[in-house]
């Protein structure tokens, strides 16, 4: 039983560790920052924040894409 409890143990620590940072990705508009999330039960999502879409529109007009930034 201690065995059991010794492995379950070890399990849960390695997707601890397993969860880390992605660091900067390279992308078309510039570099981004990333995180790993841990879900629950072995499952991750990979999280960017803060990417520019679009640039703001003027009063009536269509979004226009956003021409890139720079850093990460």
């Amino acid at each position: 039983m201690a065995v059991l409890r010794i492995l379950v143990a070890l399990s849960i620590l390695l997707e601890i560790i397993s969860a880390t940072s992605l660091g900067v990705v390279s992308t078309e508009g510039g570099m981004v920052d990333g995180q790993n999330l841990f879900l629950g039960f072995s499952r991750y999502m990979d999280v960017f924040r803060g990417i520019p879409f679009a640039d703001i529109p003027k009063r009536f007009e269509k979004p226009v894409r956003h021409p890139g930034w720079s850093g990460g």
